[in-house]
């Protein structure tokens, strides 16, 4: 274990079977191993693994890999039915780290190699990664989210000590530091990580002594494969493209890429090598547009051998003048569910608009992209990525999960974009993209739960900048996660037995915290036993509020139940109260740092207000976070509050289906004003329903045999249209039993 949170080690070294004696090989504190060992990852083929794995009588070597879970450098490929030796060496060669280290660690940290009936913890928490020893094991459980965190974090350890940065000091190639309090110099790269993995020396030697028994230090090691065939370059050699943005794309043969070490080359000039953390391609996104005209650009690789290859090739940026949009969403899964980015563009847009979406920074293929309704303007034919306006473009990609998500606008002008999941047979979920314009480095939930039976919660950190960032999240106030994030890369850690709020995460440039770093978060949850998905977004600490909304509240179906969620983030106390349809329900105080859960059973109405104060006599208002928590048969929903000064006259989703086997669908319209409001809503561009709604009042719509998008809702003062309404609208989805829930995104931004 180290000192700093996010790296880790056992928090139980196995010492028994390996102690260290006189007769073992001469351990040197100052240099345990060479770099050379460290990264020789050909030492052994798949073969190989499993051969030694038999022979120690390994309870590994017939060991597959039992959950879903995802693993690789973007965390895009399911290991479930993997066997050990092929996990085992896949990350040896996602990482460049010697297989004959991986096997060591994994004797060291939980005897795995010659225990024959390990215990289920020991598997969970294979390499001792995220078990740091001042607290409870945390993050990443499972054999193979074990060894691929593991070895990633050998490698990171030992690449940003021989580079001296200051992301793992005091654990720099060169450095002095105490261990056990006996002073140490840290002779070479391999040495600071082992160090910084495991911050004692008997695992070291115990570590050390295996290697040198099982596999010994006088061969030479072979190189690690080099890096070949260069492929799939973007935008294509010589192209024009009407971006002036673009993802700028490579991808490898070889698995050995060293991320950290790429080189980007843009019309002559180097910047910055804000590439991928990724073992088989490398991407840069430009963050300022390029121009209209030629460009030329280079990707150099580096993989652990040092050795190099570059791809070069010129594309051409035609004119276009256009403010760049970005819509994020922290993580994408078409392994374990069916996952599918939607995108609309309102009927009142200029124009059509132009997409193209990449998946932690790789493009996606949109070339079998849908597109609602039938026809195209102009030439017949949408060229690919084209959204014409009053129409929703349907992508998905299977097999490919990681995080982040950016569908990034290639032509200017304001869309609106979800996320749809379907996770199993029968639990739908939609994810509102994140502007990239309204990102924050400070987010807040009102709750946490993985400890209800059945529960299993994640938050979810993405990092969509162009360096790696460092990132907090505390629960309940206590700090239980610190991680660096590696640029285009997420974290999903998940905290067993916790519950409480709120749930708090924050992002900055490093570590000293001077820096906000803007990032995307949300927080997932399985429910029913896996069964049942839910993913809510965090709200900015700056978007806060004392006043918020939602269209309707039921505790009165038979299969709901309904909590109205209000947590006080503050230094002091704060006054509440709870309305539904304009009728008090709930008040009182809210301590520093509580969270209050009133459910009002039999009650089934809207619009649901809440609102808070500093004081009793309700002068000073108070920021608060607010959500509504649903468990509905099976599934569980959460509802952020909708800001009440943040009410529009013009709302947009990128979907409605009633006409899906299974599905029930309402469009859902408040009215928290003091006056009637009149409405309109549309489905891909025709009129469903108009009409007129009192004061306080709601009403709910269902459009039998339709399915399509976007779907639009729209309010003005009178019959005539002629003065705009602020007013509230969400759309409910039963799907096969299973609830959702998503606000109306407001038209425009």
């Amino acid at each position: 274990m180290s000192s700093l949170g996010f790296t880790v080690a056992a928090a139980v070294l196995i010492f028994s079977a390996f102690a260290f004696s006189r007769a073992d090989a001469a351990f040197d504190p100052n240099s345990i191993i060479a770099d050379s060992y460290m990264t020789a990852s050909g030492t052994m083929s798949e073969a190989q693994i499993q051969s030694f794995l038999e022979q120690k009588g390994s309870y590994l070597a017939n060991y597959y890999e039992t959950r879903h879970s995802g693993i690789g450098p973007n965390d895009n490929i399911d290991s479930y039915g993997w066997r050990a030796s092929r996990t085992i060496w896949q990350a040896a060669n996602w990482y460049g780290i010697n297989p004959q280290v991986i096997l060591a660690s994994l004797q060291k940290e939980q005897s795995l190699i010659t225990n024959p009936t390990p215990a289920s913890w020991a598997l969970d928490w294979a390499m001792g990664y995220g078990c740091p020893d001042s607290s409870a094991c945390g993050s990443y459980p499972g054999f193979s989210r074990q060894v691929d965190m593991g070895t990633w974090q050998l490698w990171y350890n030992m690449h940003y000590a021989n580079l001296r940065d200051s992301r793992v000091a005091p654990y720099l190639t060169g450095n002095t530091i105490s261990i056990d309090n006996t002073s140490v110099y840290l002779g070479n790269g391999a040495t600071a990580s082992l160090y910084r993995y495991t911050p004692h020396f008997q695992g070291n030697q115990n570590f050390y002594n295996i290697c040198d028994r099982w596999f010994g230090f006088d061969a030479p090691p072979p190189p690690p494969p080099p890096v070949t065939v260069i492929s799939n370059l973007s935008p294509a050699d010589a192209s024009t493209t009407s971006n002036n943005e673009p993802i700028i794309y490579a991808a490898f043969s070889g698995l050995s890429i060293i991320a950290g070490n790429t080189v980007v080359n843009l019309d002559g000039a180097d910047v910055s090598a804000a590439a991928i953390r990724t073992a088989a391609y490398a991407s840069y996104r430009p963050r300022a547009p390029l121009g209209p005209g030629a460009h030329s650009v280079s990707l150099t690789v580096t993989n652990s051998a040092g050795e190099t290859k570059t791809a070069s090739w010129s594309f051409t940026v035609s004119q276009v003048n256009y403010a760049p949009s970005d819509y994020y969403w922290s993580w994408y899964d078409g392994v374990g569910s069916s996952d599918w980015v939607l995108i609309a563009n309102p009927t009142s847009a200029s124009g059509s608009l132009g997409f193209n979406v990449s998946i932690a920074g790789r493009p996606m293929d949109l070339s079998s992209f849908s597109l609602s309704g039938s026809g195209c303007p102009g030439s017949g034919s949408c060229a690919t990525g084209q959204v014409p306006t009053g129409r929703t473009l349907v992508t998905n990609h299977s097999g490919v999960r990681g995080g982040p998500i950016d569908a990034m606008s290639l032509t200017g002008g304001k869309a609106v974009a979800s996320q749809r999941i379907l996770w199993g047979e029968d639990s739908l979920e939609e994810v509102p993209a994140t502007d990239g314009a309204k990102l924050s480095d400070h987010y807040f939930w009102t709750w946490y739960d993985n400890q209800s039976p059945g529960y299993t919660d994640w938050v979810l950190v993405a990092n969509p900048n162009a360096a790696s960032i460092y990132c907090e999240i505390r629960v309940g106030g206590q700090l239980r996660s610190s991680d660096v994030v590696q640029p285009g890369r997420s974290i999903t850690p998940t905290f067993p037995g916790m519950q409480g709020g709120p749930v708090e995460v924050q992002a900055w440039t490093t570590s000293s915290k001077t820096a906000p770093a803007s990032v995307i978060a949300s927080q997932r949850v399985l429910s029913a036993g896996g069964a049942a998905f839910n993913e809510v977004l965090g709200i900015p600490a700056a978007e806060l509020s004392d006043h918020y909304l939602w269209t309707w509240y039921d505790n009165q179906s038979p299969d709901s139940t309904d909590w109205v969620m209000v947590n006080n983030q503050n230094a002091s106390a704060v006054y509440y109260e709870i309305k539904v349809a304009d009728m008090l329900k709930d008040s009182g105080v809210i301590q520093a740092g509580a969270t209050i859960t009133p459910t009002f059973p039999g009650l089934k109405n809207g619009p649901v207000k809440v609102q808070a104060w500093t004081d009793l006599n309700k002068q000073a208002p108070a920021k608060v976070i607010a959500s509504q928590r649903i468990v509905w048969g099976p599934s569980f929903e959460e509802t952020p509050g909708y800001r009440a000064d943040n009410l529009k006259s013009s709302y947009i989703w990128t979907w409605y289906d009633n006409q899906s086997p299974g599905s029930l669908n309402w469009v859902m319209v408040s009215n928290p004003n003091s006056v009637p409001i009149y409405f309109e809503a549309r489905v891909a561009g025709t009129m469903r329903v108009n009409g007129m709604i009192q004061p306080g009042a709601n009403d709910t719509h269902t459009f039998p045999g339709i399915q399509g998008g976007p779907v639009e809702v729209q309010a003005w003062t009178d019959y005539g249209k002629q003065v705009p309404m602020n007013f509230m609208t969400s759309q409910r989805v039963l799907w096969h039993g299973h609830f959702n829930e998503v606000a109306g995104a407001p038209a425009g931004g």
